[in-house]
C-alpha cells in the first residue's frame, strides 16, 4: 500500500487478478502530502486501483478522489463526510467510466508494452507520414511530449471539498493519446517500461 505520509490510513494499490502489485519504496517524497512507489507489471494484464479513505479524514471535509492514469483522468468520485465520517470509504476503479445516451460505458485498464526506437526521425517521418516537417506535426509532437511526461504513472489524488454540490452532465470518454514507438531519449532515463491502453 502507499501511504500519504501525513494522513495514516489513507492508502491506495495497483490490483491485478485480486491482488495488490508488489511496490518498491521511491524513498523520496515531492511534497509531504505525496507518496510515490513503483510496481512491476506484465503487457496484457488488466488492473485496477484500489483505496481507502479512512474516517478521521472526513472530520471536516467531504473528499474528492481522482483515478488518474497517464496523466488522464479516468475516474472521479465524491465521497461526502456525513455518509463515511465513522467507517471511511474504500473504493475499486478498474474501469474508464463515461455517460451515452442513458446509460455508462466503460473500458477496463490494461497494461501494455512501452516500445521504444533509437532514432528520433523514425518518429517524426510516423507523425508526417514521411513529407518534410510541418506546423502540424511540431504540435503533435509537442502533445507526445507532454503524454510521455505522464506514461507510466497511475495516480490518486484527494481532495478537500467544503461545498459539494450535483452537476448535470454527460462527460467524454477520457482517452490516452496512442502512439507505436517512442525515441529512447525522449524518456530522459527514465525506468517506465509500460503505458496503458
Amino acid at each position: 500500500m502507499a501511504p500519504a505520509p501525513n494522513f495514516p490510513g489513507l492508502t491506495a494499490e495497483v490490483i491485478v487478478d485480486g491482488r495488490a502489485l508488489a511496490e518498491h519504496d521511491h524513498n523520496e517524497y515531492a511534497h509531504p502530502n505525496t507518496n510515490t512507489v513503483y510496481v512491476q507489471s506484465e503487457a496484457g494484464e488488466q488492473f485496477g486501483v484500489r483505496y481507502f479513505i479512512p474516517g478521521h479524514v472526513f472530520q471536516q471535509y467531504d473528499i474528492k478522489a481522482i483515478v488518474s492514469i497517464d496523466g488522464t483522468a479516468m475516474r472521479k468520485f465524491v465521497h461526502e463526510k456525513y455518509v463515511n465520517q465513522h467507517y471511511g470509504v474504500s473504493r475499486f476503479a478498474y474501469a474508464s467510466s463515461a455517460r451515452f445516451g442513458n446509460g455508462y460505458l466503460g473500458q477496463r485498464f490494461r497494461f501494455a508494452s512501452l516500445d521504444t526506437c533509437t532514432f528520433a526521425l523514425h518518429l517524426l517521418l510516423h507523425l508526417t507520414n514521411g513529407n518534410p516537417i510541418d506546423d502540424q506535426a511540431v504540435v503533435v509532437g509537442t502533445h507526445l511530449q507532454k503524454q510521455l511526461a505522464f506514461t507510466g504513472d497511475i495516480s490518486v489524488a484527494f481532495h478537500r471539498v467544503t461545498n459539494v454540490r450535483m452537476a448535470s452532465g454527460s462527460k467524454d470518454a477520457p482517452t490516452i493519446y496512442e502512439y507505436d514507438k517512442v525515441p529512447e531519449k525522449a524518456l530522459k532515463g527514465s525506468a517506465v517500461s509500460h503505458k496503458t491502453r
